[in-house]
């Protein structure tokens, strides 16, 4: 119930959930048409990936474990005002571990000093703009690098403080590892040598002022002092009976690069790259491809998909390949002027595209229409480079579309004369023999020339590109019964296409149906049994 507002939501003439079902499905056709793209570009990925971290050095991490000693001295439970939780007291253990005096003093132990410490990078721009990474002694820097490399790691759970640390040699890697761990527990020891001190001294003082010297509680006081003292001198770690450590050992297992991470990154930024490139290529390329392109984005039906065939093939053969005959058939029994029972009719096939492809493909439509014992007649009136094809078409007399229509009579006597070839070609003016202006159809003229060619053909087949001949275009247009307008698959832009749709419209020239051609995916191209029967 909660959705049913939205079944009322519509988008034109679709519902907003058919809407969303649609552009879903068409970024999973994207995908699918782009899908050697894409997996082009996780394989490229992996294998750069792949060469990445076969180059890379390898890094070997050691670890050393202790459990700090959880147990409180009476001093220290007279100093604690409040009770800590055993979380806190590890936590702030980890940071002196990570601290920096720990650091230094491994670093000046182990004299690593001129093995970890790097040329200096200090200089007026970097101490100007990023003077917290200016280290200017070797001391300073190779601290610098043992804290980078040193990890610290706390279990809330068992209190075990783990000390990692990286490095290109296994062994050094250990032995830090573990000097980082000493350090701590000397350092720990320190604090509790320079506390009993402080407490012995504090009780020798507090005595010396109640007993004389050779009092024996005052003498016990002094050995007391002295004895701490002692031990303070003495530098080295010692481990109490509640702590325990597990030392670090060298690790030959690299633990950087991490190749699966790396690899398993590399593939999914593989496929998000080209799953991009993919959808930014869709977008670019902005032709038509399917019925439901046409359907869906032009507001017309498609009447069908020609094969790509040979600009060097000649009409007559080109339609007797048994791919393209049938795909010319889908669209000469769409659009009605194959099959169809009533008077002859006039088609009109216009394009945005050079004129060369559209006379090409209507001419082979109109063979194909030919050979099932309909008279055709072909009118090319875009320019033209190349001599009049078909047998006798027009070189008994060299008649040219200038002459048919600026003579009535000449015209009819040329149909009644070729009216029984089955297929008759007027190709236009040669460009050498156009004037200056190109040659202009008149209203009265064309009209004369429609009708009269009625009279003897079934089918009058005639080509005007709209982008060289727009107004001829026009008025062919309101003479024709049948309006077709052809594009070239995946290349004419979509926008060209419903620009010039809606222009003919503007001039009372309604388009029936739009035909692909030059179609190269041959799965697309039998789809013509897919028809939009008129």
């Amino acid at each position: 119930m909660m959705n049913a507002p939205f079944e009322n939501i519509r988008i034109g003439d679709t519902s907003l959930r058919d809407h969303y079902e649609d552009v879903a499905a068409d970024a999973l056709r994207s995908i699918a048409r782009r899908k050697f793209l894409i997996l082009a570009c996780v394989a490229t990925a992996i294998v750069l990936a792949a060469l990445l971290v076969s180059v890379l050095p390898r890094t070997y991490t050691a670890q050393a474990l202790l459990y700090p000693n959880m147990r409180w001295t009476e001093a220290q439970k007279t100093s604690l005002s409040a009770s800590v939780s055993g979380t806190a007291l590890v936590s702030s253990e980890a940071k002196r571990i990570r601290s920096r005096a720990i650091a230094n003093a491994v670093v000046k132990r182990l004299g690593l000093d001129t093995n970890l410490s790097e040329p200096s990078n200090s200089s007026t721009l970097r101490s100007i703009f990023l003077p917290e990474t200016v280290q200017n002694t070797k001391l300073a820097r190779a601290v610098a690098i043992l804290q980078s490399r040193l990890e610290i790691g706390t279990d809330s759970r068992t209190y075990v403080i783990s000390v990692n640390y990286s490095s290109a040699s296994p062994e050094l890697a250990a032995t830090i590892a573990n000097a980082v761990l000493f350090e701590y527990l000397r350092s720990k020891e320190k604090d509790r040598k320079t506390r009993d001190v402080r407490v012995a001294k504090d009780e020798f003082v507090k005595l010396s002022a109640i007993y004389g010297k050779r009092h024996p509680q005052l003498a016990q006081a002094k050995a007391k002092l002295a004895n701490a003292e002692r031990e303070l001198a003495i530098d080295g770690p010692t481990i109490s009976d509640s702590d325990w450590m597990v030392l670090a050992e060298p690790n030959t297992t690299p633990s950087s690069p991490a190749g699966k991470t790396i690899l398993g990154i590399a593939s999914l930024l593989g496929l998000v790259t080209g799953t991009c490139v993919a959808f930014l290529l869709e977008r670019r390329d902005n032709g038509f491809k399917t019925y439901d392109d046409v359907a869906v984005r032009a507001s017309a039906r498609c009447f069908g998909l020609i094969p790509q065939i040979p600009r060097q093939e000649d009409p007559a053969n080109a339609a007797q390949l048994p791919s393209v005959r049938e795909a010319l058939r889908a669209v000469a029994v769409a659009a009605g002027i194959e099959g169809s029972k009533g008077s002859n009719k006039v088609a009109l096939v216009t394009t945005i595209e050079p004129p060369e492809g559209v006379a090409y493909f209507t001419e082979a439509l109109g063979r194909v229409i030919a050979t099932a014992g309909q008279r055709v007649l072909f009118v090319d009136v875009g320019p033209t480079t190349s001599p009049p094809s078909g047998k006798d078409d027009m070189d008994k007399e060299r008649v040219g579309l200038n002459d048919l229509l600026a003579d009535e009579e000449r015209a009819r006597a040329f149909f009644e004369a070729s009216k029984d070839d089955g297929m008759t070609v007027i190709k236009g003016a040669r460009e050498s023999e156009t004037s200056e202006d190109g040659f202009a159809i008149r209203s009265r003229a064309l009209s004369q020339f429609v009708a009269a060619a009625r009279e003897h053909y079934n089918l009058v087949l005639i080509t005007s590109p709209l982008i060289l001949r727009p107004v001829d275009t026009v008025l062919i247009g309101r003479e024709s019964d049948v309006k077709l307008f052809a594009a070239s698959w995946n290349k004419t832009p979509r926008k060209a296409v419903n620009s010039a749709i809606k222009r003919l419209r503007d001039y009372d020239v309604q388009i029936n149906g739009v035909v692909l051609t030059d179609v190269r995916d041959l799965r697309r191209a039998t789809h013509y049994q897919r028809l939009e029967l008129a």
